[in-house]
């Protein structure tokens, strides 16, 4: 299957392409006007701990949804979701780390995860990008120096201006 124009793509074709292996590589500028996510998968023992962390934090963790325990689809990502298949590649953490990127979690899915849908700038990097085409500037990712209290810590990443 050719992919079609990427902006143009709705979100159910570009999963069932990514399902099927025929498309492996970066989300950005796919399906147009569509909201993108990025996913935390953890499980439950922490699940409560990263939901009180991203609402205390909703400018750089804005959640677009929680799943259930042991539930591999957020409906409000979508028809036919499958957590588990449906992204390119997977980071996999143990301790902070990068231990492992998959393509599939399937064999590692466990009962106790729980999905969290994070929104990324991938959602209205169009936008950004038109802005700054026309100031003659590229859009980019800026690196901030602000570090989050919490347990859960890290480093703010923020869309934007790099001019």
């Amino acid at each position: 299957m050719k992919l079609q124009m990427p902006e143009d793509l709705m979100p159910f074709d570009f999963r069932q392409a990514v399902r099927s292996g025929q498309f492996r590589g970066p989300t950005a500028g796919y399906c147009g006007d569509h909201a993108q996510a990025n996913l935390a998968i953890l499980p439950s023992a922490h699940a409560s701990d990263f939901l009180r962390f991203c609402q205390a934090n909703p400018k750089p963790c804005p959640l677009l949804g929680v799943g259930e325990p042991g539930q591999w689809h957020v409906p409000v990502l979508g028809r036919e979701v499958d957590i588990r298949n449906d992204v390119p590649a997977y980071n996999i953490y143990r301790d902070g780390r990068l231990a492992e990127q998959t393509e599939s979690l399937a064999d590692l899915w466990q009962n106790d995860f729980v999905v969290f849908a994070i929104g990324c700038s991938f959602s209205f990097e169009h936008m950004l990008g038109s802005c700054h085409d026309q100031a003659g500037r590229a859009a980019g990712l800026l690196g901030l120096r602000r570090h989050t209290p919490d347990r859960d810590h890290g480093r703010e990443v923020a869309a934007g201006d790099r001019a």
